[in-house]
Protein backbone atom coordinates (compact mmCIF):
# COMPACT_ATOMS: atom_id res chain seq x y z
CA UNK A 1 0.00 0.00 0.00
CA UNK A 2 1.24 3.44 -0.81
CA UNK A 3 -0.03 6.53 0.93
CA UNK A 4 0.49 10.22 0.40
CA UNK A 5 1.41 12.31 3.41
CA UNK A 6 0.14 15.85 3.49
CA UNK A 7 2.78 18.55 4.03
CA UNK A 8 1.42 19.45 7.47
CA UNK A 9 1.79 15.81 8.53
CA UNK A 10 5.31 15.66 7.14
CA UNK A 11 6.10 18.62 9.38
CA UNK A 12 4.97 16.55 12.37
CA UNK A 13 6.88 13.43 11.33
CA UNK A 14 10.17 15.10 10.40
CA UNK A 15 11.20 16.22 13.91
CA UNK A 16 10.38 12.78 15.27
CA UNK A 17 12.66 11.15 12.72
CA UNK A 18 15.44 13.67 13.36
CA UNK A 19 15.21 12.99 17.10
CA UNK A 20 16.16 9.37 16.47
CA UNK A 21 13.10 8.08 18.32
CA UNK A 22 12.05 6.09 15.26
CA UNK A 23 14.13 4.70 12.41
CA UNK A 24 11.72 5.71 9.66
CA UNK A 25 8.36 7.26 8.91
CA UNK A 26 6.65 3.87 8.90
CA UNK A 27 7.66 3.25 12.52
CA UNK A 28 6.51 6.69 13.65
CA UNK A 29 3.16 6.38 11.87
CA UNK A 30 2.73 2.86 13.26
CA UNK A 31 3.25 4.18 16.78
CA UNK A 32 0.81 7.01 16.17
CA UNK A 33 -1.81 4.50 15.05
CA UNK A 34 -1.23 2.38 18.17
CA UNK A 35 -1.76 5.45 20.36
CA UNK A 36 -4.89 6.37 18.41
CA UNK A 37 -6.30 2.86 18.85
CA UNK A 38 -5.65 2.97 22.60
CA UNK A 39 -7.16 6.44 22.84
CA UNK A 40 -10.27 5.31 20.95
CA UNK A 41 -10.62 2.38 23.36
CA UNK A 42 -10.32 4.67 26.36
CA UNK A 43 -12.91 7.02 24.88
CA UNK A 44 -15.37 4.19 24.21
CA UNK A 45 -15.08 2.87 27.78
CA UNK A 46 -15.38 6.27 29.39
CA UNK A 47 -18.19 7.44 27.12
CA UNK A 48 -20.24 4.45 28.29
CA UNK A 49 -19.33 5.18 31.89
CA UNK A 50 -20.30 8.84 31.56
CA UNK A 51 -23.63 7.92 29.94
CA UNK A 52 -24.35 5.52 32.81
CA UNK A 53 -23.44 8.14 35.38
CA UNK A 54 -25.69 10.65 33.67
CA UNK A 55 -28.61 8.23 33.82
CA UNK A 56 -27.94 7.57 37.51
CA UNK A 57 -27.62 11.25 38.33
CA UNK A 58 -30.78 12.13 36.37
CA UNK A 59 -32.85 10.28 38.96
CA UNK A 60 -30.88 11.56 41.93
CA UNK A 61 -30.33 14.89 43.57
CA UNK A 62 -26.60 14.37 43.29
CA UNK A 63 -24.52 16.19 40.72
CA UNK A 64 -22.88 14.06 37.98
CA UNK A 65 -19.47 15.59 38.68
CA UNK A 66 -19.74 14.70 42.36
CA UNK A 67 -20.42 11.05 41.45
CA UNK A 68 -17.47 11.08 39.02
CA UNK A 69 -15.20 12.61 41.67
CA UNK A 70 -16.05 9.88 44.17
CA UNK A 71 -15.47 6.95 41.80
CA UNK A 72 -12.63 8.46 39.78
Amino acid sequence: MQITIRPEHEELISPVLHSGAYANADESIGRALEVLRADDGWLAVNRTLMESLYQVSAGAQEDLFEIWRRIG
